[in-house]
This record gives C-alpha cells, sequence and structure tokens, in this order.
C-alpha cells in the first residue's frame, strides 16, 4: 500500500476478518484484502476518505452483543465496520470471562477506531 504525499498512519492492523484490515492514515481509511498463501501481499479493497465522513460512533449489535463502527457520511448514507478479534485475543478473552471477555475486547478496539476518526474530523 502506497501512501500518498503527507500522508501518515494514524492506527494499522484493524482485524476486520480473514486476510482482511483495516488501516487509518490522517487523509483515509482503506479496507485491505490480503492475496497469496506462504507469504501475503495486501492489496486496497476500499477507501473511504476522512473529508466524506461526518461522524463515527460505536453500536451494540443487539444480536451479537458485539460493537459495531458505525460511519455517518456527509451524503446522509451510513457504512458499518465490524471488528474481528484476532486469534490470540480470541484465546485470551476465552481463557478470561467466557460471557463478556469478547464483548468487552471488540468494543476496546471499536472504541479506539471511533476516537481516532473523530479526532481528525474535528482537525
Amino acid at each position: 500500500m502506497e501512501l500518498d504525499k503527507d500522508e501518515n498512519i494514524i492506527l494499522d492492523d484493524g482485524n476486520l476478518g480473514f486476510r482482511k484490515k483495516l488501516t487509518l492514515t490522517n487523509n483515509r481509511l482503506i479496507i485491505l484484502k490480503g492475496k497469496g498463501l506462504f507469504k501475503v501481499s495486501w492489496k486496497k479493497e476500499e477507501e473511504i476518505l476522512i473529508e466524506e465522513i461526518e461522524e463515527a460512533y460505536a453500536h451494540v449489535d443487539s444480536f451479537t452483543s458485539l460493537s459495531v463502527m458505525k460511519l455517518r457520511m456527509k451524503n446522509g448514507k451510513t457504512k458499518d465496520i465490524r471488528f474481528k478479534l484476532s486469534d490470540s485475543q480470541m484465546v485470551g478473552a476465552s481463557l478470561g470471562d467466557v460471557g463478556g471477555a469478547i464483548p468487552m475486547k471488540v468494543k476496546s478496539i471499536t472504541d479506539r477506531w471511533v476516537n481516532a476518526i473523530n479526532k481528525l474530523i474535528k482537525v
């Protein structure tokens, strides 16, 4: 993934599932998809310009009890981004509190991304 001139990575490796991740720069959110079997290379699947986002917020999915990051766009549409725990995070959460650890970890990750995006919007 190439960055534009004067573009810096704010957050990286937001796990969105198998070979899918999110990167936040000072200009955009980039959804990357991994290609390859042994040596994974990351290709841009989608990007969302920060200037197109009105607000980011966390919403708890009533079915799964997991937090979802919602992006309210300036065009009136909403985009959902669901973070997944890595295998090591899942094992650590499962060993702790089966009922509440996983939703709390997902909420923590979601809140971190929401706060970072909202700080960029207000700059």
